[in-house]
């Protein structure tokens, strides 16, 4: 009456009303869609998740409130890099007071360096940093001093140390390292101004210089006359070689070492050798003896 059962029919269909049929292996156990397992998400992994976008929005907010709400980003404070120059250079700092209280990160300090930079010209380079978080610093070098200019004007005596572009960066003093310039004017030379160009002082030094290599003979004092454009430099032997400026120095000068032969400035006592006058061969000398 009843058939036998075959190992190849192991699998049964079960049927419950209303439901899709499932199979059913011979072990009595039902089989489970895989497809169902993947698309579920672990519990732990939504958790990670959450945690890490909540991390990050908070960083975010915090990040913005540093930046733009909080003061620690306010610059409080303009500070001179150098501290020997803190009294002597604190005018520096009125060239940024505007941004105090501002923002640091978007304060466009270049402007108050730029402002300094071009309001005095005595320094050779002016550099405004960002010192983070709230801090403006200045930093700054200065032209090398060069030389004195003693001005003789109206029955007085001025004095000033001028730099590398001939500006007075001190005056009321003296620096005997330095080469001495007289220069004579209707009125006196005013201080922390250009007193000479920077192409008539290095001509005046340069001038001085090239005279005691090729004569090794030392320089007193240089006098520039402006009205005359001229240049005279008084040497140790206590006699002036007189100049024009207008032209090279060291072809009036070389005019005058080929002459050595005929003239010997180290001997000789003389009051002044002019080098100004020029012949149809270029070779014209005149000099005056001292009495």
């Amino acid at each position: 009456m009843f058939g036998n059962r075959t190992k190849g029919n192991s699998l049964q269909k079960r049927y419950f009303y209303g439901k899709t049929p499932i199979l059913q292996n011979k072990d009595g156990f039902l089989k489970k869609k895989k497809n169902g397992i993947r698309n579920i998400m672990p519990e732990p992994q939504k958790i990670k998740k959450t945690f890490i976008l909540i991390s990050i929005a908070a960083g975010i907010l915090i990040i913005f409130y540093w930046i733009f709400l909080s003061s620690f980003f306010t610059i409080k404070e303009v500070t001179i890099d150098y501290k020997e120059a803190q009294e002597e250079n604190a005018f520096l700092k009125d060239y940024f007071k505007d941004y105090i209280g501002k923002n640091i990160i978007f304060a466009n300090i270049e402007n108050g360096a730029n402002k300094a930079k071009v309001e005095h010209p005595e320094f050779k380079s002016l550099i405004a940093q960002k010192s983070y978080p709230n801090k403006i610093k200045i930093s700054f070098s200065a032209y090398t001093s060069i030389a004195n200019i003693i001005n003789t004007s109206g029955g007085g005596i001025f004095k000033f140390i001028v730099n590398e572009i001939g500006m007075a960066t001190q005056k009321d003093m003296e620096n005997p390292n330095l080469p001495f310039i007289k220069i004579s004017t209707e009125k006196p030379l005013n201080f922390n101004t250009i007193l000479l160009t920077q192409e008539k002082i290095k001509y005046i030094l340069g001038c001085a210089k090239f005279f005691e290599e090729k004569f090794n003979m030392k320089v007193l004092e240089i006098e520039y006359l402006m009205q005359e454009k001229e240049l005279h430099l008084k040497t140790e032997k206590y006699f002036t070689i007189l100049l024009d400026i207008q032209k090279p120095y060291e072809e009036q000068l070389l005019k005058l070492k080929k002459a050595l032969s005929k003239l010997d400035i180290y001997t000789l006592p003389l009051e002044y050798i002019d080098l100004r006058i020029y012949s149809a061969t270029g070779e014209k000398i005149i000099y005056k003896k001292r009495r």
